[in-house]
């Protein structure tokens, strides 16, 4: 039993932080084989094997970086028992994996609160209450002024690998070139696109490896410059703008309430829902289809009754994701459109002018739960965004830490507004963990950090841009025609492809 125990935490504690705590006259950090970074599958596994006893080549086997100067097992034990204090997050008088490994653990995933603390106190500590324990790992985080970046981890939480070693060799241009100039075999990617267009509502497949399109293909009468829309995968897009949002100061962070700028649930029963809650849909405010029918969407999301306690599940809900619209606007002075061109779409090579913004029926408030129609390679640029952990060339757009916690499982399989492709998503074990942004009839970007790989997948669409983009009834994004999914149309519903025999195929690349 103890050895399973110990097995099962191994695996789900690889996470790493670059902290910096003092202790005596010397600042310590998590860079344990000081090799100049953190790196959890080194770094990360060298703490978790000492915190269970291991010692000599048991210790540093495997678990060294190739430019390691601390490489002594010996020396690597002395370190590390030096240092041990530091990482007694409840001050216990010990460092245990199973107390202050899970608090580590579950704050790195955005735990708050009771969410945190529960059952991974050891009530015996000093520092016990949520707010110190809160405090001192977020001091852990912050003061060695260096980003999160985990690596590897329990394949059913998600936990992304977004490496940014050879930066200034990455391509950007988001060109076209063959699969084997990066060294994937031209069968390989047209089985793909083959197996995406078994679902003949399919509009455009386009597959991009190391920042070149390698492969697309394209329902008739549609081409690489035909736009798609967005549905439910414009949350993720508005995610990032939260996420730029605290980085530059103007949202303090993910645990503050959102009541601070929700001004209206101030005294009420979501006083105390946070942000971090609206974006891992842990609101408490459930679904609901009357959303889509009111005249002002904000107004009505604001008014949404909260249907449980806040933090306690993941509920899906279009509501919780449209309030980022006054959360934005309140917080930086823009709205909620302009704020996401001048701060993701720009800096990505993204023409704001060229992508078509929904608003809602009263035509002021911008949906932030849905609709953006864009051309596949814009998609494919915001993807590559996000498996590159938020870097567009020489700017860091988004911080590498609100990357990685949007693509590491809050809930079961669900980041910040990103889908987790985990065991727990498929029902059935995958070999790699993706990691994907999903709209409603078939829309997908699909992002695999470890690989650089991004696909993006868009239904065949019906909308002139001369319609405008205010919704109403007469005026909406259509893709339910090509899915046969409209009320009132009658027939069956075009199924989709199988998502999981589709992850199989990329397990090649």
């Amino acid at each position: 039993m103890g050895k399973r125990l110990s097995q099962s935490w191994l695996i789900v504690f690889l996470i790493a932080l670059t902290p910096a705590t003092s202790v005596g006259n010397a600042t310590f950090t998590f860079d344990i084989d000081a090799d100049g970074s953190t790196a959890p599958l080194t770094d990360g596994l060298l703490i978790l094997r000492h915190l269970f006893g291991f010692t000599g080549e048991a210790l540093s086997q495997g678990a060294l970086s190739s430019v390691a100067t601390r490489t002594d097992p010996d020396a690597l034990t002395s370190h590390l028992d030096q240092h041990l204090t530091s990482l007694d997050v409840d001050q216990s008088g010990n460092a245990k994996p199973l107390t202050d490994g899970l608090l580590i653990l579950r704050y790195l995933f955005g735990f708050t609160g009771a969410a945190l603390t529960q059952g991974a106190v050891d009530t015996s500590g000093e520092r016990i209450s949520n707010t110190a324990i809160t405090a001192y790992l977020s001091s852990l985080t912050t003061e060695a002024g260096s980003d999160i970046s985990p690596v590897g981890g329990d394949p059913n939480l998600g936990d992304p690998n977004l490496g940014d070693a050879n930066e200034s060799a990455l391509h950007w241009q988001v060109s076209r070139a063959t699969p084997a100039s990066v060294g994937i075999d031209a069968s390989q990617v047209d089985r793909v696109l083959t197996h995406i267009f078994t679902d003949a509502a399919v509009q455009s497949a386009t597959l991009a490896k190391a920042g070149y399109i390698i492969g697309e293909r394209f329902a008739e009468n549609t081409n690489a410059q035909t736009m798609g829309t967005s549905w439910s995968v414009a949350k993720s897009f508005y995610s990032a703008a939260v996420g730029v949002a605290i980085d530059q100061g103007l949202i303090n962070a993910t645990v503050q309430p959102a009541s601070d700028f929700l001004v209206e649930w101030q005294g009420t029963d979501k006083a105390n829902i946070t942000i971090g809650h609206l974006l891992e849909m842990r609101s408490g405010i459930a679904d609901t289809l009357d959303l889509y029918y009111s005249e002002d969407h904000t107004a009505f999301s604001l008014a949404w009754r909260k249907s449980f306690e806040e933090g306690t599940r993941f509920v899906y809900s279009n509501p919780t994701s449209q309030l980022f619209e006054p959360l934005l606007y309140r917080a930086t002075g823009l709205n909620a459109h302009d704020f996401l061109a001048e701060t993701i779409l720009r800096p990505i090579g993204i023409d704001p002018s060229q992508v078509g913004m929904w608003f809602d029926p009263s035509g002021l408030n911008p949906l932030t739960y849905m609709g953006l129609d864009m051309r596949a390679e814009d998609m494919i640029r915001f993807g590559i965004l996000y498996a590159r952990g938020g870097r567009w060339e020489d700017q860091q757009v988004i911080s590498k830490d609100y990357v990685s916690r949007s693509l590491s499982a809050q809930s079961a399989y669900y980041g910040y507004q990103w889908w987790v492709l985990n065991d727990a998503y498929f029902g059935q074990p995958v070999r790699h963990v993706r990691y994907a942004a999903l709209g409603l009839d078939g829309q997908k970007i699909y992002v695999w950090p470890e690989a650089d790989l991004v696909l993006v997948v868009l239904t065949q669409y019906t909308h002139s841009p001369s319609q405008g983009y205010t919704l109403s009834t007469f005026n909406f994004p259509n893709t339910c025609a090509a899915r046969r999914s409209c009320p009132g149309l009658g027939g069956s519903v075009v199924p989709s492809y199988d998502e999981h025999a589709l992850m199989e195929m990329l397990d090649d690349f």
